[in-house]
């Protein structure tokens, strides 16, 4: 079987990653040294001071280190004697003046100073926040021309602080930003606080909440004005379709415009300026300067895993071919098992935010051991939302040399498909909740350009659930189905395998599925695999992970499941991610090779 040789550039790329991976784990090394449990101050300090609050929550108890002045001070070389206990005289103050944040303006506070045998001073203060003010009386006025809105009056009558409740001022504060938001974002661009107060009586332990609001006029969005010379008229305007003339004027509709041009990708600044002074009826023009983005865009990126070893990526993106949006996309990534350039040229349609055609010449090279392709495809395609999904029609143009155990063959066909998924995880470095769907349907009738008429449809999925504090809990799984008319003419990228990171941990990467008489695996028309894994947050930046995977891939009847378990850790690191499993394959037999040990998987990817 002819493989490609290894180019010199990949033994340098090489040389390259496996410093990349010194320098990570030094860093995190690093990173845990300098950064212990307590903080201690190696610098010389006249006195040894320990400052201890008791009987506050953790809340609390912070904001009252933060307004303790002994606390602040401890550490300085000045610190004497007689310093100390001015400190010290002060602290009750301090901490009482701290708890009237959370409502408590009738704590009683025992303090004590005291100096220990090895010559530390102890400074305690046991607190009891006594009880929380609350309201006797709300009072919210709003005048002016929203004063007869139906809105404005539901959340007057709404307002989250009613007579009865307890005093927070945190609350009270986002309570009142909260209304006079509402007001704003409903047009009344001139609305503001007319009078505010809380009259507490700490005596009483009660508060009274007085505030009145004047709306002002309402105003509306006039006609948008773009200075620019990039994008046709018409085209640009489709970006502003869900906002249009005659709306009610609000900052979230200028934040909406603002963000959808961003997202275009065709501009680097985006300045939009109301023109109050130039409003007739209240209607009030928009400005919108817009800058473009720097027409070419390169970048480069290099990363490592088990699977296909060392890859290094290059692209370069034509961000502004012309002023119909036109833009295009080039994409180099090698590795020994896994090559691939392509080229992308994009036009956005209908609307542009969601919808473009797609015209794709991909080339592709494969090595898993057992197969070897060299695939040449030419695709169009139409993406647009449907509802809150991306979706893909395709046609394709396939034109594949592969090698599966005896066989040396070639195949083209002409496939038309369908893809759609979501993504409704959560977007955080940490997501513990959300779902995820991958659909393709794709065929090809028997005609002159096709050597096989085929039906294949493929479904992965992927589920989050949180458990516990900084625990989740991932389901994966994944179903594949083919019908193939003339299996020798299926090509092997269409064929499904097991095994590998994103499948059954424990086997090599794709090692699982039907096998010819010499034993080498040459992939199936189906294939079914499930995951669960359970993920607990360490700390900030470490995740360990436990697993246990099932499938296989197969033609007729899966006549054999395997299974793997293992462990692993996911390093959050300033770069990238760097995932680390150790799978360990249960049942694996003579077939299967390489299944008298555990797989270690390792992988990151850097972008630059």
């Amino acid at each position: 079987m002819s493989r490609p040789t290894k180019h010199k550039l990949m033994n340098y790329l090489k040389f390259c990653t496996l410093q990349l991976i010194l320098l990570f784990f030094t860093t995190l090394v690093l990173a845990q040294e300098s950064s212990p449990a307590q903080s201690i101050n190696k610098e010389a300090t006249g006195l040894n001071v320990i400052v201890s609050v008791v009987g506050l929550n953790k809340a609390e108890t912070k904001n009252a280190f933060a307004y303790l002045d002994i606390e602040k001070n401890k550490a300085s070389p000045r610190l004497n004697k007689l310093w100390l206990k001015q400190l010290h005289s002060k602290a009750e103050k301090d901490i009482k003046k701290s708890l009237h944040a959370f409502g408590y303006y009738q704590a009683s506070i025992k303090s004590q100073l005291s100096k220990d045998t090895n010559g530390i001073w102890h400074a305690t203060y046991h607190i009891k926040t006594g009880k929380k003010v609350s309201y006797t009386n709300v009072e919210i006025k709003i005048s002016g021309a929203g004063n007869e809105e139906k809105k404005i009056i539901a959340a007057q009558e709404n307002f989250n602080i009613k007579k009865g409740d307890l005093l927070d001022h945190e609350f009270y504060e986002t309570s009142k930003t909260d209304l006079l938001s509402l007001i704003g974002n409903l047009g009344y661009a001139d609305a503001k606080i007319e009078k505010k107060q809380l009259l507490i009586n700490p005596e009483e332990n009660t508060v009274e909440l007085i505030l009145h609001i004047s709306t002002g006029e309402k105003f509306y969005l006039g006609e948008f004005n773009f200075h620019q010379d990039i994008l046709k008229p018409e085209l640009l305007n489709k970006y502003l379709v869900d906002i249009k003339r005659g709306e009610f004027y609000s900052q979230k509709n200028l934040l909406d415009i603002q963000q959808s041009l961003v997202r275009s990708g065709f501009f680097s600044l985006v300045d939009i300026e109301p023109k109050f002074e130039q409003a007739e009826e209240q209607h009030v023009p928009i400005d919108i300067s817009l800058s473009p983005v720097k027409q070419h865009k390169f970048s480069f990126g290099i990363g490592f895993d088990t699977e296909i070893d060392l890859n290094a990526s290059a692209r370069w993106q034509n961000r502004l071919i012309n002023s119909s949006g036109h833009n295009s996309d080039v994409l180099l990534k090698i590795s020994d098992k896994q090559s691939k350039l392509q080229g992308t040229y994009w036009i956005p349609i209908n609307d542009p935010r969601t919808d473009k055609l797609g015209f794709i010449s991909r080339f592709e090279t494969e090595d898993t051991g057992s197969t070897y392709r060299k695939t040449l495809d030419l695709e169009a395609n139409y993406i647009f939302k449907w509802q809150q999904w991306d979706a893909k029609l395709f046609t394709e143009l396939k034109y594949e040399q592969y090698e599966f155990g005896i066989f040396d063959r070639s195949s083209s066909l002409l496939s038309l498909g369908a893809r759609m998924d979501g993504n409704f995880i959560e977007t955080r470095p940490y997501p513990r909740k959300g779902w995820a769907l991958y659909t393709e349907l794709r065929g090809a009738p028997a005609n002159a350009l096709s050597d096989t008429s085929y039906m294949r449809v493929h479904v992965k999925s992927r589920i989050i659930f949180p458990v516990m504090d900084g625990g989740r809990l991932l389901l994966r799984g994944e179903v594949g189905a083919a019908t193939v008319d003339k299996v020798l003419n299926y090509p092997n990228s269409l064929r499904f395998f097991a095994g590998g990171d994103q499948s059954v941990r424990g086997y090599d990467w794709k090692s699982l599925g039907p096998t010819d008489l010499q034993g080498d695996v040459i992939g199936g028309r189906n294939v079914l695999t499930a995951s669960i894994e359970y993920n607990h947050k360490v700390n900030k930046s470490w995740v360990a992970a436990a697993f246990f995977d099932a499938g296989n891939a197969f033609n007729d009847e899966i006549d054999k499941i395997y299974y793997g378990a293992g462990f692993g850790a996911r390093w959050i690191s300033p770069v990238g991610l760097v995932r680390l499993d150790l799978g360990i394959p249960i049942n694996g037999d003579d077939e299967v090779t390489n299944l008298q040990s555990a797989v270690l998987y390792f992988g990151f990817e850097i972008s630059l």
